[in-house]
């Protein structure tokens, strides 16, 4: 499959699926639409057992406390405590895996998901077909990564490795803490006495340069990078 890695072993054929024990599977996402179409494709499947359904990751980590299934596929949402859930499922002992579905290009955020210990991270446009074969991937004790998604990730690493490439100038932290302090990006304008288009711009300039594509995954990353340094304030 030209969208996943997964190692050396490459797909299962139907012989090998049928010789192997049924790999558990639980599947948590909001959209009920989405869910039935990933459990018609489980369904599809000789080697992949759907024993529950849930509506978000924390109802996944109930289930999978429950159940104690081989993989649990949640949709990463994009917050805070993103990670609580999947170190409930995934923590240490637990013979559960965790495969991400993602709807957003948040490097930051599938970084700390990893971190939490997912094994395996994909984009919700991949087919299901592409999905449930990650699904086996992961559940036979491999990794299973969408090719963008490894590219976001190897981004957080090199950010974390050489802090200076992400070194943020002083307007743009100005920016940030000010952001971080839940300024809009208008009420930031009239604050530091700049266009709107000019905070846009240095915003849009501060996600690429963290790797993050929202306000909140912003702030995130450069508290964890100490890049928001008291910088001295330009006010009217």
């Amino acid at each position: 499959m030209s969208q996943i890695g997964m190692g050396s072993k490459g797909a299962r054929t139907t012989v090998e699926r049928s010789a192997r024990p049924r790999i558990r599977v639980i599947v948590a996402d909001p959209h009920p639409v989405y869910r039935q179409g990933l459990a018609e494709a489980i369904a599809r499947r000789s080697d992949l057992e759907l024993v529950a359904v849930a509506a978000d990751a924390d109802g996944a980590a109930t289930e999978a406390a429950r159940l104690s299934p081989e993989v649990a596929v949640i949709e990463l949402q994009l917050t805070e405590d993103t990670p609580n859930p999947i170190e409930r499922i995934a923590g240490e002992g637990s013979a559960t895996r965790v495969l991400l579905l993602c709807g957003s290009d948040d490097g930051e955020a599938i970084y700390r998901a990893i971190e939490a210990g997912a094994a395996g991270c994909l984009f919700k446009e991949q087919d299901a077909e592409e999905i449930s074969e990650a699904i086996a991937v992961v559940g036979g004790g491999e990794a299973a990564f969408a090719p963008r998604a490894a590219e976001l990730i190897a981004r957080q690493i090199r950010l974390r490795g050489h802090r200076d490439e992400a070194e943020l100038s002083g307007r743009e932290r100005q920016i940030l803490k000010l952001t971080a302090e839940g300024l809009s990006s208008e009420q930031v304008s009239e604050e530091l006495a700049l266009s709107q288009s000019t905070v846009k711009n240095h915003l849009s300039h501060i996600y690429a340069k963290l790797g993050v594509t929202t306000a909140a995954a912003a702030v995130s990353a450069a508290m964890r990078l100490d890049l928001l340094r008291s910088p001295q304030a330009v006010r009217r």
